[in-house]
């Protein structure tokens, strides 16, 4: 993203990139059919900005889709308080969905 006059500039910026990204995924995953009808989906939600794209969009065809969504989120513990803000962020995104959250905290050499 190129550098903004102001927030809002920034956020139109931002919107335009979310909707193509959210297009080109949806053309894949139309073509390969990734995602069908009453699929029971279990995603692998780090925190990060690309699981919870991945989140938005999956929430964005549940309905339509009469998808089943579950949320898993691996925590090793490795940068701290940051990996426990990583937890309570994920477990409350699948919360706003509706969705089951699964936590497994690990060992990094587990």
């Amino acid at each position: 993203m190129s550098d903004c006059c102001s927030d809002k500039e920034c956020a139109i910026e931002a919107l335009k990139a979310r909707q193509s990204a959210t297009l080109k995924v949806s053309k894949l995953c139309a073509k390969y059919q990734l995602i069908e009808k009453a699929d029971r989906l279990l995603l692998a939600v780090s925190g990060g900005p690309d699981s919870v794209f991945l989140a938005e969009f999956v929430a964005s065809l549940e309905g339509s889709h009469e998808l089943s969504c579950e949320v898993a989120h691996v925590n090793y513990g490795l940068r701290g308080r940051a990996s426990e803000l990583d937890e309570s962020f994920v477990q409350e995104l699948a919360r706003q969905k509706g969705w089951p959250c699964h936590v497994h905290r690990a060992a990094a050499n587990d």
